[in-house]
């Protein structure tokens, strides 16, 4: 019996729910307040985002040449070479586009765009400064991250189009940061990208120079053997003969592999251009006429909508820790609205 006391009691004291006609009529009545709330919100929303400076994305796109034309032309090139063997060629590799997005994020790449000098006009003032300076942090690893918020890299597996876009505050930094993304690309395929032709045309150019170090050795000794016996080809001592003709075998012997040599690395040097992913710009970032945001008017609409929200949500909750005084007056309220429309049906039927 106590326990049931203690339960209706909880019960009597706790706020009925409302119903949702009764929500409207109770923030209905406290619209005064509502206005009130939400209009700060507005207010407060719109302030915010006036004082946060305008923003720009500036986009580069690239399409790397097919393997395929660039096998094809490399062929007719190498058809001119008389003697050279086409059966050392492979022509047939994946897209490098592939590895384009994590070589473009690398923090080497990443490190060349922030200390590079960018000179752009901010109103009538001129400006050269890296992206170390825009960011003002001296902290490489604070400027990655900064740098990585900043740009995006994006790749479409249809048709390997990679496209590279870049935020800042003015878009001719922008559009610079954007280009020089591509050119860091462009330079490390050039010069620092290793493949394994390249690393085979190294071994044979090592080669080649050894050999035509013992080739000159070779001719160098048979010189020396003739101006010392310049009536060999007279002679009848056996072992001055033998003695010409091994070194003359030699020099034969020694300018075959360098010859071999020429032509294997002409066939490495034709195989390293071809490994090397050849850029195409398909569309180079240019300064953008018009901001990317903030968006100002939705903002302040977004606050409008979140003060009427967040109002009507207290208006609630007010009501509900409460008594529950406001209820009844509301109720008798929401009753007296069912009389009324309650009466005009009553007195048709007494009517018919």
């Amino acid at each position: 019996m106590p326990t049931s006391r203690i339960n209706q009691s909880s019960v009597a004291n706790k706020p009925p729910s409302l119903s949702l006609s009764e929500a409207i009529i109770l923030l209905t009545r406290k619209w005064k307040f509502i206005g009130f709330f939400s209009t700060i919100c507005m207010v407060l929303a719109g302030i915010i985002i006036a004082l946060v400076p305008n923003r720009y994305i500036a986009g580069a796109s690239i399409l790397p040449t097919t393997n395929e034309n660039q096998s094809n032309s490399l062929l007719s090139m190498a058809e001119g070479i008389p003697g050279l063997d086409m059966m050392g060629l492979n022509m047939n590799s994946k897209s490098p586009s592939l590895l384009y997005p994590e070589i473009l994020t690398s923090r080497m790449l990443m490190e060349k765009v922030l200390q590079k000098e960018y000179s752009y006009s901010r109103g009538n003032k001129l400006i050269e400064q890296n992206l170390f300076e825009y960011f003002k942090t001296d902290n490489f690893d604070l400027a990655y991250e900064y740098l990585q918020l900043h740009s995006n890299v994006s790749y479409d597996k249809k048709n390997g189009i990679v496209t590279i876009s870049v935020t800042t505050k003015n878009p001719d930094l922008s559009a610079q940061v954007a280009n020089y993304f591509v050119e860091c690309l462009d330079d490390f395929n050039r010069n620092q990208r290793q493949t394994s032709a390249g690393l085979n045309r190294d071994f044979v150019m090592k080669r080649i120079e050894e050999a035509k170090s013992d080739l000159s050795l070779a001719e160098e000794n048979l010189k020396q053997f003739r101006e010392s016996n310049l009536n060999y080809y007279r002679s009848t001592d056996p072992e001055l003969l033998m003695m010409h003709d091994r070194l003359s075998r030699e020099v034969e012997v020694k300018t075959q592999v360098y010859l071999t040599l020429a032509q294997q690395y002409e066939i490495a040097t034709i195989q390293a251009k071809k490994e090397i992913p050849i850029i195409q710009i398909l569309d180079q970032a240019r300064p953008p006429s018009l901001k990317s945001g903030p968006a100002r008017i939705k903002t302040t609409l977004i606050g409008l909508l979140a003060g009427i929200f967040i109002s009507s949500l207290m208006v609630i909750l007010d009501y509900r820790l409460r008594d529950k005084t406001q209820y009844d007056d509301i109720k008798r309220f929401v009753g007296k609205l069912k009389i009324v429309r309650e009466k005009p049906k009553v007195e048709m039927a007494e009517h018919v």
